[in-house]
């Protein structure tokens, strides 16, 4: 099946916050590229099915729950030192300094210990700086329920780092 050119641009860059927000999550690279191919071949055979306003949201919907049957699979979570060793390789710094790979590892252990709902809107919005409005349409919801949701999910994020520093 040949994918049209025009189609395929006018979902690439939803497409690459996707891929980026799938290696924030933990998926490997070449994870994240089988996933996003098939949620593109997924689209292209139910597009006439989709509503044009909800295409972000349907094709981050369908990219993540192939992310969650993959790890399923797999039947174990990624761990730290996998998920900083793809995060290092997607970095465009050649060496990070001790203090923020000790940090990163700290962030990912507290993602670690968050709901998937909580963690998917700390990353789209602080990790792909994506506005309440971008991230409403990619979870296909208001930007007052994003506003909401973001505000709880910093919450629990605070108090997880703040046990997270008195523990040490």
């Amino acid at each position: 099946m040949k994918i049209n050119n025009q189609f395929y641009q006018l979902i690439r860059p939803d497409l690459k916050i996707i891929y980026k927000y799938l290696i924030n999550m933990g998926a490997y690279p070449e994870d994240a590229e089988d996933i996003i191919q098939d949620t593109v071949i997924k689209f292209w055979e139910n597009m006439d099915r989709i509503e044009p306003r909800k295409v972000k949201a349907w094709l981050f919907k369908v990219a993540i729950n192939n992310y969650y049957t993959l790890r399923r699979k797999r039947k174990n979570v990624l761990q730290v030192k996998d998920a900083l060793r793809e995060q290092l390789c997607t970095e465009s710094e050649p060496l990070l300094s001790t203090d923020r790979t000790e940090l990163m590892i700290q962030v990912k252990d507290i993602y670690s210990q968050m709901s998937d709902s909580e963690k998917t809107l700390l990353i789209l919005k602080y990790h792909h700086d994506l506005s309440y409005k971008e991230i409403a349409a990619f979870l296909n919801t208001t930007e007052e329920t994003v506003k909401t949701s973001l505000s709880r999910a910093r919450k629990s994020f605070k108090k997880l780092w703040e046990g997270d520093k008195s523990a040490g």
